[in-house]
């Protein structure tokens, strides 16, 4: 097993072990549809959901501009589901703003990801 396999694999352990730390995230983002009776290209909101665990900000990392106090930060474990900043999240019956999406590396593939929100 190569060491990013063993990293992955961890993560994934990580994961189960954080229990009911790991909440389910609504996703919301808006993609075109072809509509055939109309004929026209129209918008439509597609629903996706990701698995990931609410963190804090360490204080060095807050700087007032770029990272706010009242920024959201989660670890994203659902790194296969496409995302994007025009998307919005919502969870706890907030919805939240995408700021910054930072992937973290294992190899050559994304860990986990970490997500900047902002209301």
């Amino acid at each position: 097993m190569s060491l990013s396999s063993t990293v992955l694999h961890a993560i994934d352990r990580a994961q189960s072990s954080l229990g009911d730390l790991v909440i389910t995230i609504t996703l919301k983002s808006t993609s075109t549809v072809f509509n055939n009776s109309t004929g026209k290209a129209e918008p439509t909101e597609v629903t996706k959901y990701l698995k990931a665990s609410v963190d804090r900000w360490e204080s060095d990392e807050v700087d007032g501009d770029l990272v706010r106090s009242d920024d959201v930060k989660l670890i994203d474990f659902s790194v296969s589901v496409p995302i994007d900043l025009s998307d919005s999240v919502e969870f706890n019956g907030v919805s939240y703003n995408l700021v910054k999406i930072t992937p973290t590396y294992v190899g050559n593939h994304v860990g986990v990801r970490t997500l900047q929100l902002r209301r």
